[in-house]
């Protein structure tokens, strides 16, 4: 079965959205799906070419990750994919999803999706306000596995998709001598890193948990960051920016955001606190991501079994 891939995040050069489109990819063809086509971030499908591709696909994937919040013209071009599809007779899946402070007009246009996965239960409770049902399944980079490190030392930092934020960070580590990565690449800052991602990119989310694995703790601004911190048991400070996606992340892992900081309040205690994973933390960790595995792979298993019976509108949507 032919499947076509909308909001393909790997052309943002960034180590997370590498992840989660190797971890899609993998769990598509494991489950007799098979990507044929693949449609960038940042880009309006709705051209003759995309739809001549269109009409070869058994079904529609969209990744939604953090796109799908407020009335931008990308929330809006991703989420008439799901119109589109459904008037062509096609099933169409939205997974990955954030959903956050969507219009009236948005929610009618997702409501025609045959199954929506939202990757936090502040985007299920989004989508319920509008009587739209949803399944929570955290982010598909979850999927992955990479070893923990027994030998750690000292803090790294880790950039935001907010500069400003970002900035901030950078000079809090060159002030107190922290090493600082950054998680989305680009030419012009760093050529060798950058052309060494661009040549063989699949492998690249090992490095980038690797490098913070060898750390007692990571400071971060990042979803992604998080994740890569979850992943490789590196306890960790987020640095609250300009979305809920990571208060909502925290609250799903911990049930709390004690982790998550303001960078203008963050002081030596917060490290000193926040640098161990506490006992609870451990046994939260741990249950989050044996769920999230379950989760996923459910996910993808669903839309292989909704699109072999010709499933076009799902009844689990809302109202």
């Amino acid at each position: 079965m032919k499947v076509a891939v909308f909001n393909d995040t790997r052309s943002d050069n960034h180590y997370g959205c590498e992840l989660v489109m190797r971890e899609l990819i993998q769990l598509l063809h494991t489950n007799d799906l098979r990507p044929f086509f693949f449609w960038p971030v940042n880009k309006d499908w709705d051209s003759q070419l995309v739809k001549a591709r269109f009409a070869e696909a058994d079904a529609i994937i969209v990744n939604g990750e953090g796109t799908i919040h407020g009335d931008r013209p990308r929330t809006h071009y991703l989420a008439n994919l799901g119109h589109y599809a459904r008037s062509h007779k096609k099933p169409a899946f939205l997974v990955n999803a954030l959903i956050h402070d969507i219009s009236d007009e948005v929610a009618a246009k997702l409501r025609t999706f045959t199954r929506i996965f939202v990757r936090d239960s502040n985007s299920s409770g989004e989508l319920a306000r509008f009587g739209i049902d949803s399944t929570v399944v955290p982010d598909l980079s979850f999927n992955a596995s990479f070893p923990e490190f027994s030998q750690r030392r000292g803090v790294c930092g880790l950039d935001c998709n907010v500069t400003a934020v970002s900035n901030q960070i950078r000079a809090y580590c060159r002030l107190h001598g922290y090493p600082f990565y950054r998680m989305r690449l680009s030419f012009r800052r760093n050529p060798l890193e950058y052309l060494r991602y661009k040549i063989n990119p699949t492998s690249q989310p090992e490095r980038m948990a690797a490098t913070i694995g060898r750390y007692e703790m990571a400071i971060t601004g990042r979803f992604h960051g998080v994740v890569y911190c979850l992943l490789t048991g590196t306890p960790f400070i987020a640095i609250q920016a300009n979305s809920p996606k990571l208060a909502s992340l925290l609250k799903d892992v911990f049930g709390n955001t004690v982790r998550l900081r303001r960078m203008e309040s963050l002081s030596s205690s917060d490290l000193s606190v926040l640098a161990r994973w506490s006992d609870e933390e451990v046994l939260q960790i741990d249950q989050f991501r044996s769920k999230a595995r379950i989760g996923i792979k459910k996910m993808i298993q669903t839309i292989a079994e909704d699109v072999r019976a010709g499933i076009l509108q799902s009844r689990s949507i809302g109202r």
